[in-house]
């Protein structure tokens, strides 16, 4: 019988990024992961916060869930930088006219997803990847004049 998906809320995912900061403020962050005493940490501690919807959201389903959420930070993050969008740092939203949307959701199509959708964890995301999600940032695209040093 397949595992029961752990369906997760948005306060739920609030809570979880809170507890990744917290752990990562007292250096229990091991590179691009948790130390495995971070995961059995947050689990504890995600339970007591809030009321959790669904199975129960254990160390194996933390672990994914916040693999999801780095490829979502990595994709707002791409989203962001594109020519002519803005972002609404109250709402945690991309914004911008359908013009400027129409190319990138060809270029991207699971953008489209991000036009209506908020990211409330932006932030907490950020500082969690930081130095260690390689975003784009910087690269180099054929094309264009490398910056000099």
């Amino acid at each position: 019988q397949p595992a029961e998906c752990a369906v997760w809320t948005s306060a739920e995912q609030i809570v979880l990024c809170w507890l990744l900061v917290k752990e990562k403020d007292q250096g229990k962050q091991a590179g691009a992961g948790w130390k495995p005493a971070s995961w059995t940490s947050v689990t504890e501690a995600l339970g007591k916060e809030v009321s959790c919807v669904g199975p129960v959201k254990d160390a194996k389903r933390c672990t994914e869930h916040y693999r999801t959420l780095k490829k979502n930070f990595v994709d707002i993050d791409r989203i962001r930088n594109y020519s002519g969008m803005g972002w609404d740092s109250t709402l945690q939203i991309c914004t911008t006219t359908d013009e400027v949307w129409e190319p990138i959701i060809k270029q991207f199509p699971h953008a489209n997803y991000w036009c209506f959708h908020l990211f409330p964890i932006y932030n907490d995301m950020n500082f969690l990847v930081s130095g260690v999600v390689a975003t784009g940032a910087g690269a180099f695209h054929s094309g264009q004049t490398p910056q000099s040093s």
